[in-house]
């Protein structure tokens, strides 16, 4: 399929893992929903080796809008969790502050967005690290 043979271009150095986020980005301002592109979206993070910086950057400037435009996204909810827990592997000293701003944030967007069911199963997963 078209992901497999990106995921052999990035790895052949044919296609660089920045351009293939870039492509991803603008793919999102569509298809919020597109699952194979978020799975896409996690192997080149993986790739790449995604430090700290780079998954706050998907919590906050991927997730984040994306679940504004399309509320109920379950894709964004569960790249959040993935990048989330990518964070908390990390063993960092800040991981508790981290959490605690993750749960800070989905109080509030619940509090705008109640019925929104992937932000709550998300919520709980994070009470659980």
């Amino acid at each position: 399929d078209a992901w497999a043979t990106r995921r052999k271009l990035v790895q052949r150095g044919a296609l660089s893992a920045a351009a293939e986020v870039g492509l991803l980005n603008l793919i999102f301002t569509k298809h919020t929903k597109a699952g194979f592109a978020w799975h896409h979206r996690k192997w080149v993070l993986d790739t790449i080796d995604a430090g700290e910086t780079v998954l706050r950057r998907e919590l906050t400037e991927v997730c984040t809008p994306i679940a504004d435009l399309y509320p109920k996204n379950y894709y964004a909810w569960t790249h959040r969790l993935w990048a989330l827990r990518r964070i908390a592997a990390l063993g960092l000293p800040e991981v508790a502050a981290i959490v605690r701003d993750e749960l800070g944030a989905t109080r509030a967007w619940l509090a705008a967005h109640p019925s929104d069911h992937s932000a709550v199963s998300y919520r709980m997963q994070v009470l659980n690290l």
